[in-house]
């Protein structure tokens, strides 16, 4: 080594040295950039009539227990809950239902993935007592067994009409309702009144109205109006087959029918699409989004709509709801609600 080199060494050295000796300050690193209020988010997917007896037992003994739900799977993990109609009762002493009848028997194996998609579920309708009182109470145990939770009476409106989901700490009660036969108004009013107090929004899911018309009735508005005053926030409704008309009243939507979801009812286009009503929580902002779906191609297993499907879909449901909301409908397929109309 070099006397030159040997030198630069042995000053590298001493510097290091020093270095070593001598104590740097510390300083914070600190972040930039807006860092924007904090927000809580909620989303609840309502979906209309499911039915997995009859044929559809029969497509899922074929084509496995997913078979009706997979259409769900790209919303999978962006809903905090999903809410159907279960139109059937879960027999104990199961037999195929013929393809002729109305009363409806579903088998246990033919749930074994809905709790996979589907977390609430309505009793509240005329079909869940097909079999009796004793099967009623079978379907609701060996629904809750498996992880989904249940809620609704085919026959009264009583603490069993009643479950909760959460949104930012916030209670909000579900209300399920059959009103295909006489509808106690009065207990109903006064439960939802009591919920008002308890709850920081109230949504009936109600079973009503006329099966395969395109449009509500009468009753159904009138029972609507007085449920809205009574203090609830969102109606929506099933038990038609086909998807009706959307109204606001009050600031509350009104959704009258989603139609079929899962069902063996293939005579029409009509009886073959149906919707579901997102519902989005963003700390007290509230929105309600459309989502149809179509099992034309694909026989009781419903399946997202493609663009122009679901284009041509909101035109149709815009052209007969409310004139107040038909806009937003046909571009968006979307209610902003203002905070201030709802208990949120």
């Amino acid at each position: 080594m070099s006397r030159s080199a040997v030198l630069m060494f042995v000053v590298l050295v001493m510097v290091l040295l020093a270095l070593s000796a001598f104590s740097f300050p510390k300083f914070k690193i600190l972040s930039f950039g807006f860092v924007g209020p904090e927000f809580t988010q909620t989303r609840v997917l309502f979906v209309g009539d499911i039915m997995l007896g009859r044929y559809v037992e029969t497509l899922i003994k074929e084509r496995g227990p997913d078979y009706p739900f997979a259409g769900l799977d790209p919303l999978q993990n962006r809903h905090d809950y999903v809410v159907g109609n279960f139109e059937a009762p879960i027999s104990q002493n199961h037999k195929q239902t013929k393809a002729d009848s109305l009363d409806f028997s579903i088998a246990t194996t033919s749930i074994l993935a809905l709790p996979n998609y589907i977390s609430i579920l309505s009793l509240a309708n005329n079909h869940t007592f097909d079999s009796g009182e004793e099967d009623l109470f079978f379907t609701r145990d060996f629904l809750k067994e498996k992880g989904v939770s249940v809620f609704g009476d085919p026959n009264l409106v009583n603490e069993q009409s009643v479950t909760f989901i959460s949104h930012d700490g916030q209670r909000i009660a579900l209300i399920a309702i059959n009103a295909v036969t006489d509808t106690d108004v009065v207990t109903a009013s006064n439960l939802i009144s009591k919920l008002e107090l308890e709850t920081a929004m109230q949504i009936v899911y109600i079973h009503w109205g006329e099966e395969y018309v395109l449009r509500h009735n009468s009753q159904q508005e009138t029972l609507a109006k007085s449920l809205i005053d009574s203090g609830a926030d969102a109606i929506i409704g099933h038990h038609p087959h086909v998807i009706q008309d959307i109204d606001i009243y009050k600031g509350a939507p009104i959704f009258y029918s989603l139609g079929n979801f899962v069902f063996d009812q293939y005579f029409n286009d009509d009886v073959q699409v149906g919707l579901g009503v997102e519902l989005t929580l963003v700390n007290s902002d509230i929105s309600y989004r459309l989502v149809p779906f179509t099992s034309k191609k694909t026989e009781s297993s419903p399946q997202l709509m493609t663009v122009n499907e679901r284009r041509e879909l909101l035109s149709v449901i815009s052209e007969k709801s409310s004139p107040n909301i038909a806009e937003k409908l046909k571009k968006s397929g979307t209610i902003y609600i203002a905070d201030v109309l709802a208990s949120l």
